[in-house]
């Protein structure tokens, strides 16, 4: 199944695959740019975050879905982003995007060795737990704030039995 991020991207890659020179370079840029903001904008929808305006981004009223089905769908989406990203040429890019490529490559490749071992069977390890972030760090500033905490404090019974259940 083909997600909306990687069909954009798709589209893009079709109508600049007859190209050349400079303009191919800027395309390419572009490819990869269009890639990894429609990748952001999965990323913050799929793990119930958003923009805050300020450049920093702040939890929505709703905790992310963590059981297997959800987990195994966000690794299928990070593989077809890895084969979106490969079918960009590296030597096309950039100096500056051909780094933003390789720190992105990174991290998908980390998200599926992640997924390849399961990471999120292990809820609770020596360092870190599941439960650890639903504390709110700072003060609220607006009514909003408070509701969407609200919100989330009514999804933690099934944040938890999502992150405890046994594994199959």
């Amino acid at each position: 199944m083909i997600t909306r991020p990687i069909l954009t991207f798709l589209i893009a890659f079709i109508a600049c695959a007859s190209l050349g020179g400079p303009a191919l370079a800027q395309q390419a840029d572009a490819q990869l740019r269009a890639l990894y903001e429609a990748d952001w904008t999965w990323s913050l929808t799929e793990y119930e975050q958003q923009e805050d305006g300020e450049g920093g981004i702040e939890p929505t009223a709703h905790l992310p879905r963590v059981d297997s089905a959800n987990q195994e769908r966000r690794a299928a989406h990070t593989r077809e982003t890895l084969a979106a990203l490969n079918r960009i040429p590296l030597d096309a890019l950039s100096e500056a995007e051909r780094i933003n490529a390789e720190v992105f490559r990174t991290n998908l490749e980390n998200a599926l060795t992640d997924a390849r071992f399961r990471e999120w069977e292990m809820p609770v390890n020596s360092d870190s737990a599941f439960w650890q972030y639903l504390d709110q760090r700072q003060g609220f500033r607006t009514a909003e704030e408070y509701r969407r905490y609200i919100g989330r404090m009514r999804e933690i019974p099934r944040f938890f039995a999502e992150n405890i259940v046994s594994p199959a």
